[in-house]
């Protein structure tokens, strides 16, 4: 044992790596320097446990693979989630996706759209808004997500109506035409479970605060007289609602109103008297 420990001292100190590490400290770079002194404790442990030294990669080769790792961890996480491939043209999923397409370039250019709800990217056929968009989240089964995706169409449905309105009657065919799609969408959208993890990344809407605006702005000081404000008006109604009803001042009588007990139905005069 005493041999073990004296080639393990003399190899952790002799080492080319205890070398390195003591005299370019000064310069080596901090990971290789962490890195020379950890392998200097594994070289000692693995000599006293098999009685001889064993060579381990240079720290400067252990710092290229760390980072080179880490490089592609950082590429990887920065990396989109990769989208389904499109459908062709000439099918009718493709065919429906260009009328939508095609309208909708008409409308940015000649029309009117509304700022609400939102266009989902990648899915003209489908709009959110802030409500809708809080499910996008949710686990969801597959009868509460068709619930959901026809929410989503029929907000769609909702907006091109302004929009029609806001163009010529010449192509207000386009618009009938869009009506066969929707069908035909639902069921590419509700069929591939790609295209659904799509609508929930897609399916939400950005705030529209301006944080320079909020930092610059007086809005920190003017919302603490506002919250004050608010504070004095909600006391003030919480103490009259706590008032008893006969203790209520009162301008004039008060009536309550209530039904029948029982309701005939009006006679072929009193119908014509009405009309």
């Amino acid at each position: 044992m005493d041999h073990l420990d004296n080639d393990s001292r003399h190899t952790s100190f002799s080492s080319p790596i205890s070398a390195t590490s003591s005299a370019g400290s000064r310069t080596a770079p901090a990971c290789i320097r962490l890195i020379a002194g950890a392998m200097i404790q594994i070289r000692a442990g693995r000599a006293r446990l098999i009685g001889k030294d064993t060579r381990l990669p240079e720290p400067q080769t252990i710092c290229r693979r760390l980072l080179a790792a880490l490089a592609a961890l950082a590429l990887a996480g920065c990396m989109p989630a990769m989208a389904p491939a499109p459908p062709a043209s000439t099918t009718p999923v493709g065919q429906c996706l260009a009328q939508f397409e095609a309208l909708d370039a008409q409308i940015a250019a000649n029309g009117v759209s509304p700022s609400s709800p939102r266009r989902i990217d990648g899915f003209p056929n489908l709009r959110t808004d802030r409500f809708l968009a809080s499910f996008r989240d949710d686990t969801l089964s597959e009868t509460q997500f068709d619930t959901w995706w026809s929410h989503l169409a029929a907000a769609d449905r909702d907006a091109r109506r302004i929009e029609r309105a806001s163009l010529s009657t010449s192509v207000a065919q386009a618009f009938e035409e869009l009506e066969r799609c929707y069908p035909v969408l639902a069921m590419h959208d509700r069929s591939q479970p790609q295209r659904q993890a799509l609508i929930r990344a897609n399916a939400k809407v950005p705030d529209e605060y301006v944080t320079v605006a909020q930092l610059i702005g007086l809005y920190p000081l003017t919302g603490l007289a506002v919250r004050a404000g608010i504070a004095r008006y909600q006391a003030r109604q919480h103490e009259r609602f706590a008032i008893p009803l006969e203790q209520l001042p009162v301008q004039g009588e008060l009536r309550r109103f209530y039904p029948p007990e029982s309701i005939s139905e009006p006679s072929q005069i009193e119908l014509t008297d009405l009309v």
